[in-house]
């Protein structure tokens, strides 16, 4: 969502900041990323992912977000501000509150933390300016979420686009997975979805390997994972040879260890590539970010009004 924000602001014409506190980092304090110099460890797989794929955009980490946004206002002057998991983050005035919704984990069937997952009561969504509900699974699901949401929403799922080679260039396209043998792991919130993703598209999983969110691969879990894999690899009667398959958040996290590439670049290591599609609200969503950003309605980008976008 953080990069499909980013991309929309910027093919209009803005100069947007990112900001997050940079969850995970072994690193503390305000830190620009910088993908050429930075790992996972320093500045979050989130963040070094971000900045990878907006090098020209101000990408900052800092656990106060008062500081950050400070010294991004003093050091770059953008023209609005995204943060990053904020909707809990009440010492910034935010301008538009865009809160995300997983589908598969209905707010109205969950409980507060520690019973649950939730960090506020349900009820606090009437905060939001716009909902975005994503991993959508049918779109008749839509209506219900209408009914139960009751303020603008936009709906949408993450659509697998190609897989990408960890090591190299070399992309494969999605039909190459039809009843391929496949090694798939995750470091997500919900692992679940990444491999129910895989079998949609008809992937064989042969084994599934789910880690908590951000987690921080070892070399001996890599390596379980590689020697239960070449033992697949050398059965005869396979159509194709198997493939290793992440996600692109699991991807910047490994090539963020030294080790990695010495001792595992010569196997057959790919993530999903995924981007946000809406099947219903992208134009109230954009609606919403004109209606915020005069300079979106303008056309032309001006610095002297910078915005907050909490996502």
């Amino acid at each position: 969502m953080a990069e499909y924000l980013l991309g929309y602001l910027v093919q209009n014409g803005l100069r947007p900041a990112y900001l997050s506190r940079g969850y995970g980092r072994k690193t503390r304090g305000y830190l620009r990323v910088d993908p050429s110099e930075h790992t996972s460890t320093q500045v979050g797989d989130e963040a070094l992912q971000v900045a990878r794929k907006f090098p020209g955009l101000p990408v900052v980490v800092c656990e106060n977000r008062a500081v950050g946004v400070q010294k991004l206002l003093e050091t770059d002057r953008p023209d609005c501000l995204l943060l990053d998991d904020a909707f809990q983050h009440r010492r910034i005035a935010r301008d538009l509150d865009i809160v995300m919704l997983d589908a598969t984990r209905p707010p109205w069937n969950d409980r507060l933390l520690p019973a649950g997952l939730l960090r506020e009561p349900e009820s606090s969504l009437k905060r939001a300016h716009l909902a975005v509900v994503n991993k959508l699974t049918q779109r008749t699901h839509i209506p219900r979420w209408q009914h139960k949401l009751k303020l603008p929403s936009a709906f949408g799922r993450l659509e697998p686009l190609r897989l990408r080679s960890f090591s190299s260039d070399e992309t494969l396209p999605l039909d190459c997975l039809d009843q391929r043998m496949v090694y798939a792991f995750s470091g997500l919130g919900n692992n679940e979805v990444f491999f129910n993703e895989l079998r949609r598209l008809g992937a064989q999983l042969y084994r599934c390997y789910g880690f908590r969110d951000h987690h921080v691969f070892s070399q001996a879990e890599i390596q379980r994972i590689v020697r239960s894999f070449r033992r697949l690899a050398k059965v005869k009667y396979l159509r194709q040879p198997p493939l290793l398959i992440a996600t692109e958040k699991d991807y910047i996290r490994l090539r963020s260890m030294p080790w990695f590439d010495v001792q595992f670049g010569q196997f057959p290591f790919y993530y999903l590539e995924v981007a946000l599609q809406f099947w219903e609200g992208e134009a109230e969503l954009q609606a919403q970010l004109a209606q915020h950003l005069p300079q979106l309605a303008q056309g032309t980008p001006v610095h002297a009004q910078q915005r907050s976008t909490q996502l």
